[in-house]
């Protein structure tokens, strides 16, 4: 989804002045803007000032009424301990002061009206975290890495355009980069607050330090990648996947027109393959471990997020609860089917690809939830997202599929999309469950109301057409064993192993330490391959991460005798 493979974000923030802020008109500096005369201008100085801290300076114009609500950093803010995670919070100016902060992640700050306001503050990373974490600043001494969550601003920008103006004191050898250019120390944009809005500085990347920064041009478009770390793979081999990735779904799009586009490449910290990633405006980060041995994780997390800029973004949901089967379902499946048709992923991988969603629907208790309770799940229980991405998908590799029977294979699921974005992204509409139903209805006819209410708004139980993913794979029914991986997967050490699973037999213990791992998460007919380390010294554990119970489920089987029909499906 414009979701984000589920992380924290940074930092403890902090104010103090007799209590909640302290006035010292001359301790702050500022660029050149003129936010009194302006109030769509707001202009930062960020500035590196120790291993652990970033200093930031605000100026904008206070409010008409001489009240101006604030927000706070997002993730910095307790309402129940508000003043305890508050400090070095400064006011220029003796006729400002912050009123009682209220209520949410805001203040309010009192002065005369329109007066143009100065203050600063500080952004270090969470005390109580070790290691990076994606929604909270990362600060040190060699980079730092922070969202556009973390920009302190007025309320009112999160329903009109800011300028914004950005001025970077960092170190002179270190290299820059965000969702707005790289390398420039000042820079200048518009955009808005808005969080769910086109265009939001909300979800923005900021970069800065070690990091290797590459300029692409894709259809005579810049697109920047910064990348550090070590990795199992050159930079030479990311850029390619960055440049196929990006170029194959505005190609799928027939979308040509984003000047602007960022992603970056950061270690994670883990020991190995947790991987994550923010689709983000105009912009992307994933977040791997270095011992990751292929590309595999970060092109699938690549091809995910990139194309949440338009099912997300430019078609932006009316209500997201009631459309994450589509937004991540959809995505999901496309995420998979055009690196297929780019040629990143083979016919194979792209089955297995199916066939693990199938698995993970089909082994679900929530397999049978209506679409509102899978909707107002998501991001609340696990089994409700895993349905919302793999039910959805299979919804979409259905419709592909009955399109193509309906039209005799001269449309497919991809003119539906184009469809989708005409009504809503180019003419302004947000999503909604009743345009697709519409929409799927131009190519399916009459049935689309009743394939829709038991697809996605009943829940039925979806059984995958045999001729689904073309002429050369068909469904077979089997009984496949549940996973079960034997422990709690932390992030260094075994735990709470099970005595009677295929990790313990296989020599796994409690409290070993896990030096590498080598498996995909949740799918029981590939091993696990585990490195640990115990008083016996390093090696290398493999078992299968099963249970002695099975569950009966339609599977598809490849079967290519005939390659070039295989290729016709999908190319």
């Amino acid at each position: 989804m414009k979701f984000k493979f589920v992380f924290s974000i940074l930092g403890s923030f902090y104010f103090v002045l007799n209590g909640c802020a302290t006035n010292k008109p001359n301790a702050l500096t500022t660029g050149s803007a003129d936010p009194e005369h302006s109030p769509s201008v707001i202009e930062y100085v960020v500035k590196y000032e120790s291993p652990s801290t970033l200093e930031v300076q605000a100026s904008f114009a206070a409010d008409s009424s001489g009240t101006t609500a604030v927000v706070l950093p997002a993730g910095m803010y307790e309402r129940d301990k508000r003043y305890e995670k508050m400090s070095d919070l400064r006011l220029a100016g003796n006729d400002v002061k912050i009123d009682d902060p209220g209520h949410g992640n805001s203040i309010s700050i009192l002065s005369p009206p329109d007066k143009l306001i100065h203050l600063s503050y500080k952004l270090s990373p969470r005390a109580t975290q070790g290691g990076f974490e994606a929604d909270f600043p990362t600060i040190n001494d060699t980079y730092v890495h922070f969202n556009g969550s973390m920009l302190l601003h007025p309320e009112r920008f999160a329903t009109i355009s800011a300028h914004v103006i950005i001025n970077w004191d960092l170190p002179k050898k270190w290299t820059l980069a965000n969702s707005y250019g790289s390398e420039k120390r000042r820079q200048e944009f518009e955009g808005n607050f808005g969080k769910t809005s086109i265009g939001n500085i909300y979800d923005t990347v900021f970069v800065a330090g070690d990091f290797r920064v590459y300029s692409l041009d894709i259809f005579s478009h810049s697109v920047v990648f910064a990348v550090r770390g070590n990795w199992k793979f050159s930079d030479k081999e990311l850029t390619e996947v960055v440049r196929k990735v990006i170029a194959g779904q505005r190609t799928f799009w027939n979308d040509f027109d984003e000047p602007y586009y960022f992603a970056a490449l950061v270690p994670n910290g883990k020991v190995c393959c947790r991987i994550g990633g923010h689709g983000l405006t105009q912009s992307f980060s994933a977040y791997l471990s270095e011992r990751d041995q292929s590309l595999d994780r970060f092109t699938h997390v690549l091809s995910h997020e990139h194309f949440h800029h338009w099912t997300g973004e430019k078609i932006a949901p009316e209500a997201w609860e009631q459309t994450y089967w589509f937004t991540e379902g959809f995505t999901e499946y496309y995420s998979w089917k055009i690196n297929l048709m780019i040629g990143i992923l083979n016919y194979e991988d792209f089955v297995d690809a199916v066939n693990t969603a199938i698995y993970k629907y089909y082994s679900s208790d929530k397999r049978l939830a209506t679409n509102v309770e899978a909707g107002n799940g998501m991001n609340k229980e696990g089994a409700y997202t895993v349905l919302n991405y793999y039910r959805g998908m299979l919804v979409a590799s259905e419709w592909d599929a009955e399109i193509r029977r309906k039209s005799h294979g001269a449309k497919s699921l991809h003119d539906l999309m184009l469809s989708l974005y005409d009504e809503t992204g180019k003419s302004g509409k947000l999503l909604t469950n009743a345009i697709v139903e519409k929409v799927f209805a131009e190519y399916v006819g009459t049935e689309a109301k009743t394939r829709f209410e038991n697809d996605v708004v009943s829940g039925k139980l979806i059984r995958p057409s045999d001729d689904a993913l073309g002429p050369c794979a068909h469904v077979v029914d089997k009984k496949i064993n549940r996973y079960d991986l034997g422990f709690v997967n932390g992030p260094t050490k075994i735990s709470k192993l099970n005595p009677n699973g295929n990790g313990y037999a296989a020599g796994l213990r409690d409290g070993q330490e896990i030096l590498d791992e080598k498996f995909k998460d949740f799918v029981p007919w590939d091993p696990v391959s585990l490195q640990v380390r115990d008083q016996a010294g390093a090696r290398w554990i493999t078992y299968y991460s099963v249970t002695g119970d099975t569950i009966e489920m339609p599977m598809y089987i490849v079967d290519r005798k005939d390659p070039d029909r295989c290729k016709s499906w999908y190319q």
